[in-house]
């Protein structure tokens, strides 16, 4: 994937594949552009945002444990 193509990024994967993918995340979104990240809980969302390494968390959800995120790159 080419640097800086999309606008939207979803990722509904599982912890160990979101965070080792979440460090390409803000390099393949465009300035500006979102991603929607779940398919983790809420005891996890540091680590997700750890692994993110920047980004501005827009809103942040949960329902019966699990979480998602909106982050703005």
């Amino acid at each position: 994937v080419r640097p800086q193509v999309f606008d939207l990024l979803l990722a509904n994967l599982t912890i160990g594949v979101i965070t080792g993918l979440a460090p390409a995340f803000p390099e393949i979104v465009r300035p500006g552009g979102l991603a929607v990240l779940s398919g983790f809980t809420t005891g996890q969302v540091g680590e997700v945002l750890r692994a993110l390494g920047r980004g501005e968390v827009l809103q942040e959800l949960s329902l019966e444990g699990w979480a998602g995120l909106l982050v703005r790159f």
